[in-house]
């Protein structure tokens, strides 16, 4: 049963990097995100990793403001 939450927990978050790339920003931008409460975050290891759908949500909000 751990086994299964750790891995959708996993699926959950992706990396800050990756996060970037979902939104179309660069990795710092990414980071000050974090610190601001734009996006939630968890850090393991010294990495820091967003949830998925924040970085979903902020991609669409971005593309609703350029169309």
């Amino acid at each position: 049963m751990a086994e299964s939450k750790r891995r959708k927990v996993r699926a959950e978050l992706i990396r800050g990097m990756d996060a970037a790339k979902v939104i179309g920003v660069s990795r710092p931008t990414v980071l000050a995100m974090v610190a601001r409460g734009e996006l939630r975050s968890k850090t393991v290891g010294g990495l820091i990793f967003v949830f998925r759908e924040d970085a979903e949500r902020l991609a669409a909000e971005r593309a609703e403001k350029v169309a």
